[in-house]
């Protein structure tokens, strides 16, 4: 066990590690829940205004800031034209089915993604 363990210490630390992280995030996450759950606000003379707490949606990611930031950039669009793109030149490259699959499906989101941004 020992010997096992000397072996695979770094993964074995690195798994515990991300297990600790997931534990702990996904508390705070329920937390936050609860916290906006029980939320209620009056006004000066006692009558309820607001029950309950709405939050962004990047309030409620593991990374807030990350999603953040995500969600207010137009980098959505240059993400998924480069991942389309580079999907084509694997295809070309390697004229594999599953390439062209993921391409075609790849496709139709981007198309649909471009056409609701001009809606907006």
């Amino acid at each position: 066990m020992l010997q096992m363990l000397a072996n695979n210490g770094f993964w074995v630390v690195l798994y515990l590690t991300v297990l600790l992280v997931a534990i702990i995030k996904i508390y705070k996450f329920n937390k936050m829940i609860e916290i906006d759950k029980n939320f209620k606000q009056y006004s000066e003379n006692g009558q309820l205004l607001q029950e309950g707490h709405l939050r962004n949606v990047w309030d409620y990611s593991f990374f807030p800031g990350l999603s953040k930031i995500w969600l207010q950039s137009e980098w959505q669009n240059l993400v998924a034209m480069v991942s389309v793109f580079t999907i084509l030149i694997l295809y070309l490259v390697t004229k594999d089915q599953l390439f062209r699959d993921l391409l075609s499906v790849n496709f139709g989101v981007v198309i649909g993604m471009l056409l609701e941004g001009k809606k907006k």
